[in-house]
């Protein structure tokens, strides 16, 4: 797939550690760890510019034995591009060591996946944060050149037949904007 870009682009993520959401903990009794990664096909990584913030902790004071949890909810169009992330921290960068994963990236071979210069990010705290957003509003690149003629709203529905697929119900269009995934007009 490419991604044609406009730009400024915001890079929206959900990402969720593996809680149990009325404890908090994985496994059964443990607290976990989390960590994510990323790193896209023209090189840019994710970083501590990128903004984050929890919506899920727990077990609160790190309490396995009487766990409790905070959910604080989500906020409406978190994902649109006018979302005003100001007051969000920016997200914490990991070591491969300190995230913990189930597979010790230390010595994993990512020599099939490149993921060099980037780093594990989540938010303030590793271990007890267990659902995080985040956020990355990515500038135009000194070198981009737009490469393309239509922006949106692209009529689809003879793809089918021009790429001489088995004939399948048209596929609807569809737009995001703030509002989420809406019918195109």
């Amino acid at each position: 797939m490419k991604v044609l870009p406009t730009y400024p682009l915001t890079i929206p993520v959900l990402a969720k550690d593996n809680a149990d959401p009325s404890t908090g903990l994985e496994y059964g009794t443990n607290i976990g760890d989390a960590g994510f990664i990323l790193k896209l096909s023209d090189g840019a990584v994710i970083s501590s510019k990128w903004k984050a913030k929890s919506f899920f902790k727990g077990p609160l004071n790190g309490d396995a034995k009487n766990p409790k949890v905070l959910h604080t909810p989500i906020p409406a169009h978190w994902f649109a591009p006018d979302f005003d992330d100001s007051s969000w921290q920016a997200a914490n960068e990991y070591t491969a060591a300190r995230v913990k994963a189930d597979v010790d990236f230390s010595s994993y071979d990512f020599s099939s996946y490149d993921f060099t210069g980037a780093n594990f990010i989540w938010s303030e705290d590793l271990d007890l944060d267990n659902t995080v957003i985040f956020r990355y509003t990515a500038p135009k690149p000194a070198s981009f050149t737009k490469t393309w003629n239509a922006d949106g709203g692209i009529d689809i529905t003879n793809i089918v037949s021009e790429a001489n697929l088995p004939t399948l119900t048209a596929p609807n269009l569809f737009s995001v904007n703030r509002n989420g995934l809406l019918p195109a007009i």
